[in-house]
Parts: structure tokens; C-alpha cells; sequence
């Protein structure tokens, strides 16, 4: 099977569709939901049940919404190719990606069920007067909404939306629930475990850009803490990186050192980095910022990775959450599932066929 290029699409799915919910604006493209997916949509009635299961079915109106997600992400990589040409290569897995998608769903409303957790009334209030508000931009007509809601979501009933969006937003308290707020539940060995094999580095170090002076001073503070007699080289060593280092903004944001990945640092970084043992000083070492002094650190589970800067999410909140999707994903797997006579004529290359040339 073909690998779709949207990595843990369903996750995303769940996560980035309750910020759409609550903002009441979508970040997919709007043009093709209402539009070019209205024929592939009228394959079947929106009511037809697709996957049963013991407490619930999937019916053909719900499982096009994953499908009309995952399609669009592909077409947003795939911008020189029309739909039509696309789903010929890729059907078959937006059907099983799109099918894992509402499964997560499922398995997110009957997880939360199950630990008691539900949205606040805030959220839900929030909910509300963000549907209001939505429905007040439409002149309060009703069609339009319903219209707006197709062509920005491919819901096709304000029931469905809504069902959706509560479901999504059951994601974040959930996750507290179970491993505490920012992850801090969550043992140091567990997060350890689950990410042994990334190969994360931590470091500490102090730069001297390049100019005439730097390697001079470079080597005044490595004779400085080749000196050093104390008890407590780490402290000794941040105090000469607040003091010395140029790297400014890092100081500032990681003052406990980097943590990183290959890939996130320049390679003399990296794997000088790597060549030291936890506590352990390394000599100078120049790369194209100039020359560093590198301290390597136990990982601060507690720490931003270098990858996470934009999502601000520390090593132990990301494990909490990649857990969390583990553990969705396990449990939709472990479902005893039907599939009707209708799911198994679906031929989704054969439903979006008309949609060649498109733009």
C-alpha cells in the first residue's frame, strides 16, 4: 500500500478540527468541499451505514467528511495534478486512511465517556456563540450556514459539525485527565522508553563568533575550566555561558542547553555533541557560527525540542500526546467491526473520475 504523505493525518485531523470549530473559520481550502466533492459525495445517501460496530455505526455522510480531509491535504501537495488523477493512485489508502480517521473519533467519544470526562461549559459555551456568531454572518438564514458548513467542513449537517467538533475538543481534556497538565504524570522512565530510539542530544554550550579575537578567548575559557577545582562544573559553566557566550537567544530561551536532534544543529554541533559523555567538556570546536565550547547534559524531559519550538511543547508533553494517539489507534484496531455491502462497492477512483483537469 502506498504511504499518503500526510503523516498522522487522523491526529491532526482531530486536533486542527476543534481550533477550526472554535474559530469558526477553516485553514482547508474552501473551493472544491462544496463544489467538486458535491458529485463524489451524492455516491451514496448521507445516511447509509457504511460500519457497524456493538455502540455505533459510521455512515457514508460521516466518513466523507475524513475522506473530503484527507483528500484536500493531498491536493495541497499534490497542486500539479488534478483530483481525478490523484485519487486513481491514492484511493485506496484515503479509504483506509479516512476509515481509521472516523474510528479515532469513535474511539475518542467512548474513551472519554468511559473516564468521565466532558467539556467544560465553557468550551461549550464558547461553542455556541461561535455557531451564533457564524449563523448571525449569514443573516441568520439557515440554508447559508448549512451551505457554510458544507463547503468549509464537508459536514453535511449542522448535527454532524457538531458532533465532530464536541468530539475533537474531547481530546485536550482527555489527555490531561490522563497524564496531567503539560505531561507532568507521566514518569521520567516512560518517556525515556518512548523515545529512545529519536536520538535526542542535549548540550549546553558558549559561542564565540568569528572575529580576531575569538579563538583567543575561546582559549581563555576553556584554560578557565580546565582551572576549575569546585564542586559543581555545570553551574560554574552556565555562569561563563551568560557571561561570554554570542549565542544570545539561547542563552535566553535554553538556559539549561539545547535539545536536539540530527538534522537540528550544524554537524560539528551535533556530533561534538555526541562524541562527549553526559558531564563532559569538549575541547574547541569551530563551525561556520564559530567557535563552541560544549557542555553535554542529561535530557530534561521537561526541556523544548529544537522540532517542537513552534507547537511550544516540551519532550514530556509530546510523549503524553503520542501515547494518547498510540493508544486511540490500538483500540480502533482492536474493534470488531462489519462492513456493509455498501462500504465494500465503494470505488472511490470511479467516484471522483469526473473531476479531471480540475484546478
Amino acid at each position: 500500500m502506498k504511504k499518503i504523505i500526510v503523516a498522522a493525518l487522523c491526529i491532526v485531523i482531530l486536533i486542527s478540527f476543534a481550533g477550526c470549530a472554535q474559530t469558526g473559520e477553516s485553514d482547508m481550502s474552501s473551493t472544491y468541499f462544496g463544489g467538486e466533492y458535491g458529485e463524489a459525495f451524492s455516491a451514496f445517501g448521507p445516511g447509509v451505514v457504511m460500519i457497524s460496530a456493538d455502540e455505533f455505526e459510521i455512515t457514508w455522510g460521516e466518513l466523507f467528511f475524513h475522506i473530503g480531509m484527507i483528500v484536500e491535504s493531498l491536493r495541497n501537495h499534490y497542486m500539479h495534478l488534478d483530483l481525478a488523477t490523484i485519487m486513481s493512485v491514492y484511493a485506496e489508502d484515503v479509504l483506509n486512511e479516512a476509515v481509521q480517521s472516523a474510528l479515532l473519533f469513535r474511539v475518542l467519544e467512548y474513551g472519554a465517556r468511559e473516564a468521565g470526562v466532558t467539556l467544560s461549559d465553557e468550551t461549550l459555551a464558547m461553542l455556541d456563540a461561535d455557531i451564533t456568531d457564524a449563523l448571525e454572518r449569514h443573516d441568520g438564514d439557515d440554508a447559508l450556514f448549512d451551505q457554510w458548513l458544507w463547503d468549509h467542513f464537508s459536514a453535511y449537517s449542522r448535527e454532524l459539525y457538531l458532533y465532530l467538533a464536541k468530539t475533537s475538543m474531547l481530546s485536550e481534556p482527555l489527555i490531561m485527565h490522563m497524564y496531567g497538565p503539560g505531561g507532568r504524570n507521566l514518569p521520567d522512565g516512560d518517556v525515556q522508553t518512548f523515545t529512545a530510539d529519536d536520538g535526542y542530544l542535549m548540550a549546553m554550550h558558549i559561542l564565540r563568533n568569528h572575529d580576531d579575537l575569538a579563538l583567543g578567548h575561546a582559549e581563555y575559557l576553556i584554560d578557565r575550566l580546565n582551572a576549575y577545582s569546585g564542586t559543581d562544573l555545570v553551574a560554574y559553566f552556565a555562569e561563563l555561558m551568560f557571561a561570554w557566550s554570542d549565542d544570545l537567544g539561547g542563552v535566553h530561551q535554553f538556559p539549561g542547553g539545547y535539545l536536539f536532534q540530527y538534522g537540528d544543529m550544524v554537524p560539528e554541533f551535533y556530533y561534538g555533541t555526541r562524541n562527549l559523555e553526559i558531564g563532559e567538556v569538549s575541547g574547541i570546536i569551530e563551525s561556520y557560527f564559530g567557535y563552541h565550547i560544549i557542555m553535554r547534559m542529561p535530557i530534561n524531559f521537561d526541556t523544548v525540542p529544537m522540532r517542537l519550538l513552534q507547537m511550544n511543547l516540551t519532550l514530556r508533553e509530546a510523549t503524553a500526546m503520542n501515547l494518547f494517539e498510540t493508544g486511540l489507534i490500538s483500540r480502533a484496531d482492536s474493534l470488531d467491526l462489519i462492513f456493509t455491502s455498501e462500504f465494500e462497492s465503494i470505488d472511490l477512483a470511479e467516484i471522483f473520475s469526473y473531476a479531471t483537469g480540475a484546478e
